[in-house]
């Protein structure tokens, strides 16, 4: 009888726990992964972290206190439920009850602002009790600058990853947000240190030292490609009332409806440095997510008349090839269509940026520039200080963290160095010159991923090109194109008249080339046959 009760005990009690397991797993109330937890509970007394902990009381950390009453407190569960239930664009629906009234206590300083539930995935709001927030002040206040932000636990933006990628951008002398690490209560319980993140607003702007113009992006909402969908401006209240700021975003509106429908090139709408500093340093990150159309974000500099980039939420710092370079596959001066498009390998938006030639090699100089052996060390040592106040921040609620990217920075210089000296050979279609009639031809392919800028073509020492011929990058799954150039050899001097055709001799080819872009060129010789054969000409 004691076995048989000790048995249903047992799994009584194993029932119970793995209810309880089931629990915390689930989604509304599991922290991340049950392998966060565990590795924060076997590292919480670890030599490192106890370390952190007392490097933590070196720095103090500036706090908010919301104030938020019951009934409101209801609504953002509500909106969280509303999250879980309908998935990343629970916002946009109309069902969603948006911002709810609050305060913000700032050094005894007391503030109107109104707050939502914010981000797309669980991560922003899985914890309960760390969920993220936009938040804005109302009445003319501000806090660290920022009448607009967010709040959320650091993780959602890897911690100083985010950090470092405002302060890079600052660097470049592009758009950069105020990011930064707060302590947090709410209604008196401790929260912890957040992340916060400037929003879309005029403040951001002044920020950054530029005239005040439109913000805006691609509107979410609709189907197939965000690029082609219509354009939606942040603060519209402001543009609708400020008749330049309307007649700007108009414009701004106009020129990249034009661009998509190929009217209009990259250089010609936006500012191409500071979009081409961008997209080469989300390269050496080794991550693109920033550079999505449906994450970027757009300023229209009324000073140049040109579009810049604002790039964010670029959290991830990893090897470069996982992910490749972004003008790996990309069709330089490609023919457009009609109704606009290009046959894209990638996202439209980005293939589109890339077909201008200007963007292209604009792109591949920052490439080298922020590959160079001491441009990374230069930035780390100016950021070295702010950065190590920043993570004893971090540490005050999570001292098991460290940053540990910088090795993961150099080893992307040094592979985006290797990818642009490093080349396959043009290849030779049939390895021969193909003789029709009077005429004769060669026909050249580019089989690496980056397009090559064809230099000059000899053969037996006499140049039959003139600069320069552009080379398409080997498309995967495709046919093998080709750009065939005819010989002018009309006295037949380059390429002599062979009467046995079988007993022709090699023609000596030299083929100079380099990636479009790069300065060195490369050379590279072939002996090639003579082909007499009966084909189609291929122009």
């Amino acid at each position: 009888m004691s076995k048989y009760l000790f048995k249903i005990s047992f799994y009584s009690l194993l029932s119970f726990s793995c209810i309880i397991l089931g629990y915390l797993i689930s989604e509304k109330e599991f922290d991340h992964t049950i392998k966060y937890r565990l590795d924060r509970s076997i590292i919480a007394n670890s030599k490192t972290t106890k370390e952190h902990q007392l490097l933590s009381k070196k720095s103090l950390a500036s706090s908010i206190e919301l104030l938020i009453e019951d009934k409101n407190i209801e609504k953002l569960n509500d909106q969280r439920n509303f999250a879980f239930d309908i998935g990343p664009y629970y916002s946009n629906l109309p069902d969603f009850t948006g911002y709810i009234k609050g305060k913000m206590v700032v050094n005894n300083d007391t503030m109107k602002i109104k707050l939502r539930l914010k981000g797309l995935f669980s991560d922003h709001y899985r914890d309960p009790l760390k969920c993220s927030y936009k938040i804005k002040i109302l009445d003319g206040g501000s806090f660290l600058g920022m009448k607009k932000f967010a709040i959320q636990h650091p993780r959602t933006r890897s911690y100083m990853n985010e950090w470092y990628l405002h302060k890079l951008l600052n660097y470049i002398n592009n758009i950069y947000l105020r990011y930064d690490f707060v302590n947090v209560t709410i209604n008196g319980r401790s929260s912890g240190i957040y992340a916060i993140e400037e929003n879309m607003d005029k403040n951001l702007i002044e920020n950054n030292k530029l005239k005040d113009g439109p913000i805006f992006r691609f509107n979410l909402s609709g189907e197939g490609p965000v690029f082609y969908h219509d354009l939606s401006p942040y603060n519209k209240k402001s543009i609708k009332s400020d008749s330049n700021l309307l007649k700007q975003y108009k414009h701004a509106k106009k020129v990249l409806y034009e661009f998509r429908n190929g009217t209009k090139k990259t250089s010609e709408v936006f500012d191409n440095k500071k979009m081409a500093k961008a997209y080469a340093l989300c390269d050496l990150l080794g991550h693109h997510h920033a550079t999505h159309p449906h994450n970027l974000k757009f300023y229209y500099n009324p000073t140049t008349g040109l579009i810049e980039p604002i790039i964010y939420d670029n959290q991830l710092i990893i090897p470069i090839e996982n992910e490749g370079l972004l003008g790996n596959l990309k069709s330089v001066e490609a023919p457009i269509k009609n109704n606009g498009n290009i046959q894209f390998k990638n996202d439209p938006f980005s293939e589109r940026l890339f077909n201008d030639s200007a963007f292209f090699i604009s792109y591949i100089h920052y490439l080298i520039e922020y590959t160079d052996n001491d441009w990374l060390s230069e930035f780390f040592k100016k950021t070295n200080e702010e950065a190590q106040n920043k993570k004893q921040i971090i540490w005050k609620s999570y001292p098991e963290y460290d940053f540990n990217k910088k090795s993961v920075l150099f080893k992307n210089q040094k592979t985006i160095k290797e990818i642009l000296s490093t080349y396959i050979l043009p290849e030779i279609k049939n390895s021969s010159i193909i003789a029709q009639k009077d005429k004769k031809f060669i026909s050249i392919r580019n089989k690496n991923k980056l397009p090559i800028e064809l230099i000059s073509v000899s053969i037996n020492g006499n140049e039959i090109t003139n600069c320069c011929y552009l080379l398409q990058p080997n498309f995967i799954n495709e046919l093998p194109k080709y750009q065939t150039i005819e010989i002018k050899d009309e006295l037949n001097t380059i390429v002599p008249t062979c009467f046995q055709k079988n007993n022709c001799p090699n023609a000596d080819v030299e083929i100079k080339y380099r990636y479009l872009g790069i300065k060195d060129i490369k050379t590279a010789n072939y002996s090639l046959k003579i082909n007499f054969k009966e084909i189609q000409s291929p122009l």
